[in-house]
């Protein structure tokens, strides 16, 4: 009968990961994940939040997990990509590697804002070139695809095309494009750092004025993110 050490190990080594990256994906170690895969540590002594992690890296559910109820991808919206797995070693992300990276449900206004939704779902995958997460200095866990909507980051961003945002990089870098919000909204704008400690917020679009946020008001600003790849045909 299978176990939850079992289910886990199969599930990591069907996305041909190391344990060493799983346990970086979902914020443990690989000597964790070890200790999981051999049922030294029971589902029981282990954080919730921890194993909804898990889950999520391995596209599945907790209840799948720890029980071995249901589907084992239920919300798998296409079959995956098997890759090469090294059981005893690193995963081998070679140039010929390939990652998924989740598509989430949210449109981030490229116009005046728009409110932030109430759930966040994940619609599908995208494959990404792992050398090219390599080259840009990326981490597959880091980066989310969301959908652009309006007119105001044309021509860099046009209606409907989708961006890669880096959510590990927070930091404003001036004059890069960013995901944020601010107060109830949720924007794509390129960022400037002003000297007295206030926030340039600009649109491509000349169309669109400029904003500037105080820096009492600083604390209302959210950075999301900054966006590190694009992808459509706006403008075609």
């Amino acid at each position: 009968m299978q176990t939850f050490g079992h289910r886990i190990q199969a599930l990591r080594r069907e996305l041909g990961y190391s344990q060493r990256k799983l346990g970086t994906l979902i914020g443990a170690t690989g000597p964790t994940i070890f200790n999981w895969e051999s049922d030294t540590t029971q589902p029981d002594r282990i954080r919730r939040s921890l194993l909804e992690s898990a889950a999520e890296a391995l596209n599945t559910t907790v209840d799948y997990l720890i029980w071995g109820k249901g589907d084992a991808h239920p919300n798998e919206p296409f079959p995956m990509q098997r890759v090469r797995a090294e059981d005893d070693g690193e995963y081998q992300d070679d140039d010929e590697g390939e990652v998924r990276i989740p598509v989430y449900d949210v449109r981030l206004q490229a116009g005046p804002g728009a409110q932030p939704p109430e759930f966040i779902e994940t619609l599908e995958r995208l494959t990404f070139k792992s050398s090219w997460l390599r080259k840009k200095r990326l981490r597959e866990a880091d980066l989310r695809i969301v959908t652009v909507e309006g007119d105001s980051m044309v021509p860099t961003l046009w209606g409907g095309d989708k961006v890669a945002v880096n959510i590990n990089q927070r930091n404003v870098v001036d004059g890069r494009v960013f995901a944020l919000a601010y107060g109830n909204d949720l924007r794509i704008k390129r960022l400037f750092w002003l000297a007295d400690g206030r926030l340039r917020i600009v649109s491509d679009n000349k169309a669109y004025a400029e904003e500037i946020v105080n820096s009492e008001e600083i604390d209302r600003v959210v950075i999301i993110g900054q966006v590190m790849h694009k992808m459509g045909e706006g403008g075609l």
